[in-house]
């Protein structure tokens, strides 16, 4: 969820894991398969939002859609209370 400048200059990122279990505050991921990368229905855990140090991270698996995106910055909204 960083921005890519702030992705650029700090060791860590900031990002929502993905769960396949639906919550209240979770965002339903509902584009296909095939443009996520996942390979069941899957949930943005948007009341998971934290820190993860990049070398964590191994590869990219897909991406979400522009649309998803704003449909999980709202879902970040309603869990800080903005």
């Amino acid at each position: 969820m960083s921005i890519n400048p702030i992705n650029d200059l700090r060791p860590d990122i900031l990002l929502i894991p993905i769960t396949t279990k639906p919550g209240p505050l979770r965002v339903p991921l509902t584009q296909p398969h095939s443009a996520t990368g996942l390979k069941e229905t899957s949930y943005a855990k948007c009341e998971s939002l934290g820190p993860v140090h990049k070398t964590r991270l191994k590869k990219r698996i897909g991406r979400v859609s522009q649309e998803q995106i704003v449909h999980i910055e709202n879902g970040v909204r309603k869990v800080l209370g903005l």
